[in-house]
């Protein structure tokens, strides 16, 4: 018979004191990993003559712009055993789709989505102490940028209270428009989410917008949005697989090749 126990967590003696109620059992997942495997991701590549310097950049947050995997994979692992399943090795979450955690949790574990999101913010604040630092390039990367006037944009699926909490953390004021899950009432991959983000700017082509991101999801959005994709495989957990049939993307390694790549768009401007 299943009964509720208290999983407690004293983060600082007699200054914060949380509480999460959990199955006492784990049990096996009720949905096969077959059910929620990523599709293949087919890509086909952008040459650099093909693009031109960007007036507008669009960014994703998590793993594009911080490195936000480790801590993830904490709550992720913490909510599933709440919920009374089996943690995950980091391979297993690697071969789940790249949709947000709380349905991912919902589906895998049959529960419902409010129930879930609910459980889910309480390990997120729980782990978030500290944000997600920054990956290697980022904050010289938007300064770069922020300083020739390119217009930035934030375009995330997480929850756009964890959005804002996170990049004042970080003290990052330099984007122009920042867009969470629950902002509007589509979001990524819809390309919906592109067209509001941009419908105030004027442009000559749309392809004076780069979309940066490490996932399938940014990709087929920005292709969607008749944007320019860029694709950061630094931390992509996606299986892209190379054809000629495949969504035209420019990639990069990093963040750190994404400025190397502007500076020269700009010394060929000159």
């Amino acid at each position: 018979m299943k009964f509720f126990k208290a999983l407690s967590s004293i983060i600082i003696p007699g200054v914060l004191f949380v509480t999460v109620f959990c199955f006492s059992t784990p049990q096996k997942n009720n949905v096969g990993y077959n059910e929620l495997l990523s599709e293949t991701k087919w890509y086909s590549l952008l040459k650099r003559d093909e693009i031109t310097f960007p007036k507008v950049v669009i960014f994703d947050y998590d793993d594009t712009l911080v490195d936000s995997w480790p801590i993830a994979l904490k709550v992720f692992n913490d909510c599933l055993v709440c919920l009374g399943h089996d943690s995950m090795s980091p391979e297993e979450q690697y071969a789940l789709p790249h949709i947000p955690d709380p349905e991912l949790l919902s589906i895998i574990t049959g529960r419902n989505l409010e129930e879930v999101y609910s459980i889910y913010r309480k390990f997120y604040d729980l782990h978030h102490k500290k944000c997600a630092p920054p990956l290697l390039g980022a904050i010289e990367l938007l300064k770069y940028l922020k300083k020739r006037h390119v217009y930035l944009i934030l375009i995330s699926n997480k929850p756009t209270d964890l959005l804002h909490k996170a990049l004042k953390a970080l003290k990052w004021e330099m984007f122009d428009k920042v867009i969470g899950a629950g902002d509007f009432p589509v979001r990524k991959p819809d390309p919906e989410i592109v067209d509001i983000a941009l419908q105030d700017i004027a442009l000559k082509s749309r392809k004076l917008v780069w979309f940066v991101g490490d996932s399938y999801t940014d990709m087929q959005c920005a292709y969607a949005s008749k944007v320019t994709p860029v694709w950061v495989k630094e931390k992509s957990r996606d299986k892209f697989v190379l054809s000629e049939n495949g969504l035209k993307v420019f990639t990069v390694n990093n963040l750190e090749d994404l400025l190397k790549t502007l500076k020269k768009f700009e010394r060929a401007r000159k």
